[in-house]
């Protein structure tokens, strides 16, 4: 019987997203045929095909269809103030007629770093390069230098960009991998404090850097605190990825948190929200590694567009609009969805995880919605989600493909958020027959 009503169910809604977006369905059919898969990220769209966009504009994205969705997306995370902001594209229009990139110095960049840095009370100095994963990559670089030590630990399962050492634990890791990948590496459960505790004091000779995820935190617990006594207790330095985080609060992650890293990376938003970027910076005795003004032979680290102009002047116009009224506003919103979601879910009497701080939600049906223990859904599990998402879109409604982590930008307001929170509820509504027979076991009693 379950099967049947899954056939229904996929037949129903994905007939219905069809109709909604012909031409999507055939641009795939041309994309396929000069990029490999169509897209270049599997996270972007839901099965059976993805949405084109042609353009976006603030908390929008208007498709080749005509079709306009409100996007809690929000180039995962990158876009926290909405799209094509007119501050941020003005910056943009007068930077680029005057110089696309020269392999020199540019009198602006010292104007972006400072930013950073007064932000950051844990950042003396920082570097640039071209994405949050370049910037993980120098911090493990960074920390082995100083250290003189070669092992980094992680959470399992958190995301830290594509570098072959964070891959092997994610639970879709990618085949072609080097054997040796993860032989640097300790891969932890930051929530067993035992478990934690045991693999520091067996690998701290070794060890050179633990590395931490803003949005793998919350307020409730003091993980964090405890993670960065743990390190410095044991000589071990602390690194922070602020790719998401960045935006719980102007110091980020560790400002929120009151937690200082000794080495941060960051990405997505500082480049204006859309253009590639990355940097990592830290303690002076640390960064000044990388100086060829004070060292003989500092640290490597290179890359021909990092800090190009014309992200730079997108970074520094971005930088300026994150206020703290502004922060506090969306963090406001950022609670109500939440508590929307939590309500939606018991309302329909479904099972579902619902977490985050600030303005950033992980939401999932079925499972907690982040929870580094937790291997793959279940495929039936996966499958509700996946006819979840496309419900959503047929709704309106632009979430990332993994279905969890949804994001905010300035341009929402309360009437977005119960616009959200009702096209959820009615979607789980729509769906409670099917998970009720095919998987009772997510119907609350």
């Amino acid at each position: 019987m379950s099967a049947e009503l899954f056939e229904r169910y996929r037949d129903e809604i994905e007939d219905k997203y069809r109709e909604m977006t012909p031409k999507s369905r055939a641009m795939l059919g041309t994309a396929k045929q000069y990029v490999a898969g169509g897209v270049t990220r599997e996270t972007c769209w839901w099965k059976p095909y993805p949405v084109f966009v042609e353009r976006g504009e603030g908390c929008y994205l208007y498709d080749i269809d005509g079709n306009v969705f409100l996007d809690h997306n929000n180039c995962f995370t990158a876009a926290l103030l909405g799209h094509v902001h007119p501050k941020v594209v003005a910056a943009m229009n007068e930077a680029a007629p005057k110089l696309l990139g020269a392999g020199a110095a540019t009198e602006s960049i010292h104007q972006w770093a400072k930013i950073l840095c007064d932000r950051f009370q844990s950042v003396d100095k920082v570097r640039f390069c071209c994405s949050g994963t370049e910037a993980v990559m120098f911090t493990f670089r960074a920390a082995r230098a100083y250290t003189n030590k070669n092992k980094i630990m992680k959470q399992r399962g958190s995301y830290h960009g594509t570098i072959n050492e964070v891959e092997p634990d994610m639970p879709t890791s990618s085949k072609g991998l080097p054997k040796n990948a993860a032989a640097d590496m300790i891969y932890a459960d930051y929530t067993n404090i035992e478990e934690i505790e045991k693999l520091v004091q067996d690998n701290k000779e070794d060890l050179a850097a633990i590395l931490v995820n803003g949005i793998w935190f919350s307020k409730e617990n003091d993980y964090l605190k405890f993670i960065k006594e743990l390190a410095h207790e044991n000589n071990i330095l602390l690194i922070m990825d602020e790719v998401m985080s960045f935006r719980y609060a102007l110091g980020g992650a560790q400002e929120y948190f009151n937690v200082m890293a000794d080495l941060t990376a960051f990405g997505k938003f500082i480049g204006g929200g859309g253009l590639a970027v990355g940097a990592f910076g830290g303690r002076d005795d640390i960064m000044s590694l990388f100086s060829p003004l004070e060292q003989d032979e500092p640290v490597h680290h290179s890359g021909t567009f990092s800090a190009n102009p014309v992200t730079v002047a997108a970074g520094i116009a971005a930088l300026n609009e994150m206020t703290p009224e502004l922060i506090a506003r969306l963090n406001a919103l950022g609670g109500e969805l939440r508590t929307g979601f939590k309500e939606a879910f018991q309302e329909m009497e479904i099972q579902g995880g619902v977490s985050g701080e600030s303005s950033l939600t992980m939401m999932r049906i079925g499972a907690p919605a982040i929870d580094p223990r937790r291997a793959s859904a279940p495929e039936t599990h996966q499958e509700i989600m996946r006819l979840f998402g496309l419900s959503l879109l047929n709704k309106t409604m632009f979430t990332p493909a993994s279905g969890s982590l949804w994001a905010l930008s300035e341009p929402m307001t309360e009437n977005e958020i119960d616009q959200t929170v009702s096209a959820v509820k009615e979607t789980l509504d729509e769906l409670r027959p099917l998970i009720k027979e095919a998987t009772p076991e997510l119907i609350l009693t």
